[in-house]
C-alpha cells in the first residue's frame, strides 16, 4: 500500500519545520493503511521505538518523541486545513 503523495509531502513540510529532516520509510505497516484505503488517502508519522523494537512488548517511547509527534501532526492538518489542494 504506497501512501498519499499529497500527506507526505505534508508530513515531510511538518518534519522540516520542527528541525528533523525528513526521512521516508519503507514500512511494513501496510495492514494499517490497507484498512483505511478505500474511504480515504493514507498517511504515516512514525515515533522512534526503543532499540527500534515495534508491535513487542518491550516497545517504548519516549514523552518528548510523543510531544514532537504531536506538534508534527497539528502542523500536518493545519496545513492541510490551510490550503486544501495542497
Amino acid at each position: 500500500m504506497h501512501c498519499n503523495e499529497r500527506l507526505m509531502v505534508a508530513c515531510d513540510a511538518a518534519s522540516a519545520a520542527l528541525n528533523h529532516p525528513p526521512q521516508r520509510l519503507p514500512s511494513g505497516a501496510g495492514h494499517d493503511a490497507m484498512a483505511m484505503a478505500e474511504g480515504c488517502p493514507a498517511g504515516m508519522l512514525f515515533l522512534r521505538c526503543t532499540a527500534g523494537s515495534s508491535h513487542h512488548p518491550d516497545e517504548a517511547v519516549t514523552l518528548t518523541d510523543v510531544a514532537w509527534s504531536l506538534a508534527a501532526l497539528k502542523r500536518v492538518l493545519n496545513h492541510l486545513a490551510s490550503d486544501p489542494r495542497s
